[in-house]
């Protein structure tokens, strides 16, 4: 409809549905006051969003009224199944009417209605008069207004929902969802519909009755007796569902469209809202949409009162640093702050008063202040300056994330000592494993209570943030964590990120040649088997040659992409049915992958000065405390297929050199038997049997010299899938057998070794209890869905917390090894150097003369790392290349 100013759209917009999206979606945000209003940031920006789409010339909000509406007269428990609103939330609700009136917006709401009914009022309204009526929101419950004059935008996917979406949801057109709604009930709103018809029951019915009426009027003709009974059991429910969906269309409220006129706000008045509530960051957005300057007050980031704002100081000579080192000297510390921006570094250091700036140039620029060709005497004499304080054991350096400022100050091979340093992301990481992420702004509100809304001023809260934390450590009795393993780690780290490892480009060339032969061949086998050419890499196209054309089975629809799944799980299910293009398919995928991922891609990330790959590792990236690598992920480079253990044979040692590998044997089932106390495990680690083959005699009462390989393979994989909480599905899955025969394996292992099915039991009901659970060194890996009402989700986390002490004990005394051999070989002076580190493995590149004395090192350092009751056995190989090892 074409929009004019008599008759142009009216905007109806859901208030509180944006808000607790909103809510939801943004970080926690507080005002310069202190007040929490990361909804209220959402809120404000969801509205500038939609002026700037729809350019509206007549809008209103909606909002719900507090307390009872006529529905709870209908239907008492309606709704009594919410849990409560959220406190920092229900303060925000306040803040609404405040930011719909800076931006200039009608609001509206009425006792004893909720907001959907005022929305449905206006847009019949609308309608009624051939106006037309968006409404903004995402409410399922609304789409039964949709018609010819009434659209529905769902602003967080920014489209149109169409008649087509509301059919694929409910199955029946917009004028029926009411209908479908009042069968199926709606568990979030405490609406009981028909116990035991869900939405395709319901549309099914709908589509062949009508509605729901017409249904209770012909209960005899259904021929299905379940939904005949169901619907008879149930029929004052349907009826009472009924009138609970419905939205009351005749609200008395002020209805004229022309109240509702919208016009641009004045400066002051959304000046003085932004700069009130600390929204800094949409000064831009509104000066733009509508062409106007806002004046900023002082800076508005939280600090505690009576604290005077500190200044900003630009440092251009040496001179300007005197009184910064002044304060350092009085204090004993300083926070630093490595602040990127458009790619550019700048140090910003603060003992809690004026903030002192340091600008870097771009790293490849010639005259970067640390890369010293032509540079000014000024510019050197600042770098002293810093390198000075960076190396003094007296001075307290407090920063965030201490690799990426190793990484900066030493970029150009300067190795500058770095002493007394403490890192603000390692410290928040060993309190919170497991838990939600903290970026640095998380840590500075969590911690400080503050909201900055300009990095420039972080700064300012690292020493606040530092007291707390390391009082929080005490607390928890983590320091020792963080002091002796994580912040140590963190130098070794950078060490080895800078040393890399190096690649056979060519050798890698090569292979990439004969995957792309190998694939080639697998495709005309596939393209055989179907009868067809088509991209074998579109899941789309996939799944209907597999399900459609061919007729396989185990086709299933995807929700989302309203495609067959055609993941690997669908594609064993295939192959163990005996589908030989399945395993065709897995193959396919396989070594598309190693081509695409590592043959054709390692040697783009090899370093052209150094010829070596330098991956970078993460050290607060899993809930477990294992380390994680990126830019080239090494850890994750496949060893159990024939083509991808190739790829290892790229990685060589350097000409005179030779690579060392060491790797903790079994380190997590030693782990098991340490804190299950399992005696029959114990002991055969003591006399370094064959575990596997001892698991598998007990299971399969079978002596340990007749035993076939496969039998032995069986209890492998028991003996690691119960580190890991595996299912009876899993298993089956993992050894192709039946779920009855892979339960009846783990039924046995649990009569043979009790204890370890109570140690599971144990630690689930542990974590249940407190929502973590800890390795034996204290390091807590939290579970936040343990008690989740879904299913999947509580059954994932679980199994995480039986296998969560073992890994990270196990990733905790790698840790303590590495830190170990790195002292032990830097104090024999040793050239020996570690550089990579792959879970349970570390590889080493010793130049030959050294190996034999570093393998023994490296051996007894590893085994003497952390005493379990079995020891930890320790495998020490030597080659040229990582397949050699």
């Amino acid at each position: 409809m074409e929009k004019t100013k008599n008759n142009s759209p009216l905007l109806i917009i859901d208030g509180y549905g944006f808000i607790f999206r909103a809510y939801h979606v943004q970080p926690p945000l507080t005002s310069p006051t202190g007040l929490h209003v990361g909804a209220i940031y959402g809120f404000t920006s969801m509205l500038i969003k939609l002026i700037n789409d729809f350019k509206p010339e007549h809008a209103v909000i909606v909002l719900d009224h507090e307390g009872r509406n006529f529905r709870h007269n209908i239907y008492k428990d309606y709704k009594t199944n919410r849990p409560p609103v959220p406190d920092d939330l229900i303060s925000q609700l306040n803040l609404v009417k405040i930011a719909a009136d800076a931006l200039n917006f009608r609001n509206l709401s009425k006792a004893g209605f909720e907001a959907d009914d005022i929305i449905a009022t206006l847009a019949t309204k609308a309608s009624s008069t051939r106006r037309e009526a968006i409404i903004i929101s995402s409410d399922k419950d609304l789409m039964q207004l949709v018609d010819g004059f009434v659209k529905m935008y769902d602003p967080a996917k920014s489209k149109y929902i169409t008649e087509e979406d509301i059919i694929a949801k409910f199955g029946v057109p917009a004028l029926k969802v009411r209908e479908v709604q009042a069968l199926m009930g709606d568990k979030s709103d405490n609406i009981p519909g028909v116990a035991g018809i869900g939405p395709k029951t319901a549309a099914q019915l709908i589509n062949e009755y009508g509605t729901l009426d017409e249904i209770i009027h012909s209960l005899d003709q259904i021929k299905n007796p379940r939904w005949q009974k169901l619907l008879q059991d149930n029929l004052q429910n349907a009826k009472i569902s009924w009138q609970l969906v419905g939205l009351d269309k005749n609200v008395d409220i002020e209805q004229d469209v022309e109240n509702f006129h919208w016009v641009s706000p004045k400066v002051d008045q959304i000046s003085n809202f932004l700069n009130e509530y600390g929204f800094k960051s949409l000064h831009k957005r509104v000066e733009t949409l509508f062409n106007l300057k806002i004046e900023s007050i002082s800076d508005p980031f939280m600090i505690e009162e009576g604290k005077v704002i500190p200044t900003l100081v630009k440092i251009d000579n040496s001179k300007q640093l005197e009184p910064l080192f002044l304060e350092i000297k009085k204090l004993g510390m300083v926070a630093v702050f490595n602040r990127i921006q458009d790619s550019k570094h700048n140090l910003i250091l603060t003992t809690g008063g004026n903030l002192y700036h340091v600008d870097y140039k771009d790293q490849l620029d010639a005259h970067d202040l640390f890369s010293f060709s032509n540079a000014k005497l000024e510019d050197i004499e600042i770098k002293q300056q810093i390198h000075s304080l960076f190396s003094n054991k007296a001075v307290k350096k407090i920063t965030y994330n201490l690799k990426s400022l190793l990484q900066l100050i030493n970029s150009k091979n300067e190795n500058i000592a770095f002493h007394a340093f403490d890192d603000l992301m390692l410290m928040d990481y060993v309190l919170n494993d497991g838990n939600k992420a903290h970026g640095l702004l998380d840590i500075i509100n969590i911690y400080s209570g503050s909201n900055p809304t300009d990095n420039t001023y972080y700064a300012s809260y690292f020493i606040d943030c530092y007291n707390r934390l390391i009082t929080k450590l005490v607390e928890n009795k983590a320091l020792h964590l963080y002091d002796s393993i994580d912040l140590p780690l963190c130098y070794i780290l950078h060490d080895m990120e800078n040393i890399g490892v190096k690649i056979d480009t060519q050798y890698l060339k090569h292979m990439s040649t004969e995957l792309a032969t190998k694939i080639q061949a697998i495709e005309k086998k596939i393209y055989i088997f179907t009868g067809k050419e088509f991209n074998i890499s579109s899941p789309k196209q996939l799944g209907i040659i597999l399900f459609d054309e061919m007729k396989l089975p185990f086709g299933k629809v995807t929700g989302k992409s309203k495609s067959y799944s055609t993941n690997a799980d669908t594609l064993e299910k295939l192959n163990i049915e005996g589908y030989e293009i399945a395993q065709l398919l897995l193959d396919y995928r396989h070594l598309c992958k190693l081509k695409n991922t590592y043959t054709d891609t390692l040697p783009e990330q090899v370093d052209k000065t150094t010829s070596r790959i330098h991956t970078t590792y993460l050290q607060c990236a899993t809930t477990t405390g294992r380390l994680s690598s990126i830019n080239p992920n090494v850890q994750n480079i496949p060893i159990r297929t024939e083509d991808g253990n190739k790829v290892r044979a790229a990685f060589v040692a350097t000409p005179g050199m030779k690579l060392i590998s060491a790797d903790y044997s079994q380190i997590e089932l030693r782990i098991l038997s340490h804190v299950a106390n399992i005696g029959q495990l114990k002991k055969a680690f003591a006399e370094n049997r064959d575990i596997h083959a001892q698991t598998a005699s007990q299971i399969f009462d079978i002596p340990i010299e007749h035993m076939e390989p496969d039998v032995r393979r069986k209890a492998k994989a028991i003996n690691f899938g119960i580190i890991y909480g595996i299912s009876s599905f899993g298993l089956a899955r993992q050894l192709n057998i039946t779920k009855k025969e892979a339960a009846t394996y783990i039924e046995k292992y649990f009569k043979e070794y009790p204890g370890i099915q109570k140690y599971m039991s144990e630690t689930i009901e542990f974590a249940k209890g407190n929502g973590f659970v800890s390795n034996l060194l204290g390091r807590k890996c939290f579970l936040p869905n343990i008690n989740s009402k879904d299913h999947t989700l509580r059954s994932f986390s679980e199994r995480a917390a039986i296998n969560a002490p073992m890994q990270s004990l196990a990733s905790d005394i790698v840790k303590i090894a590495m830190i170990l051999l790195n002292k032990t070989l830097s104090s024999r002076n040793m050239k020996t150097k570690m550089i990579l580190q792959i879970h349970d493995e570390l590889i080493f590149e010793s130049p030959e003369a050294e190996v034999t004395s570093a393998m023994a090192i490296i051996k007894s350092t590893m085994q003497s790392a952390y005493l379990l009751d079995v020891g930890i056995d320790t495998k020490v190989s030597t080659g040229n290349n990582w397949q050699e090892l």
